[in-house]
């Protein structure tokens, strides 16, 4: 399965091919109206010199040739002028991409810088855990040891005077001699 960040990546870049097929589509269909219109023009001013022609030739040569030279300056200007357009709005459009482009390419970055630092910041803090973890576990071990350490000395200890005990047994009230009495020394008490 694909990681939110390639998966967003994947769907930018769709919207990126999207965007870029709908501008197309849009330059497309603009060019071609402009290309209508400038059939339409080009259609009305031909129309527009015919009948100029047609009524220059009933006058003299002179002004059909005059009428011919501003025929043609004419439409050299509107030629130029709609290529003048057409490269201005390319241009625009042009731009317009490239900004938007550049938009999605810092959403992308922005958006891949912030889960890279939520990733490190959610490993450090499970690292620190980790670590609390084994330190607390490593304390618990050294008391256990430390309780079965002093609970195995006790048990030897205990068995030792119970060894003795047994082994020197305290003599009885009538053999014991008369200075140990009451105030003879204690018997030891069995843990």
């Amino acid at each position: 399965m694909d990681s939110p960040s390639r998966q967003l990546a994947q769907e930018l870049q769709l919207l990126h091919i999207d965007l870029d097929r709908k501008l197309q589509n849009d330059l497309d269909a603009r060019v071609a109206e402009e290309k209508r219109r400038h059939d339409v023009l080009i259609a009305q001013s031909h129309a527009y010199h015919e009948r100029i022609r047609q009524s220059a030739e009933r006058q003299c040569e002179l002004s059909a040739l005059e009428a011919e030279r501003e025929r043609k300056q004419k439409e050299a200007e509107e030629v130029a002028a709609l290529e003048k357009a057409r490269q201005t709005r390319i241009a625009r459009e042009e731009e317009e991409r490239r900004k938007e482009k550049d938009r999605l390419q810092k959403e992308l970055d922005d958006r891949t810088k912030r889960e890279t630092e939520e990733r490190e910041l959610q490993e450090s803090r499970a690292r620190v855990e980790e670590q609390k973890k084994e330190a607390e576990e490593q304390k618990r071990k050294a008391l256990e040891d430390a309780r079965q350490k002093a609970k195995e000395s006790a048990d030897a200890a205990r068995a030792k005077r119970v060894i003795t005990e047994n082994a020197d047994p305290a003599p009885s009230p009538a053999t014991a001699p008369a200075s140990l009495g009451a105030t003879g020394p204690a018997k030891p008490t069995v843990m």
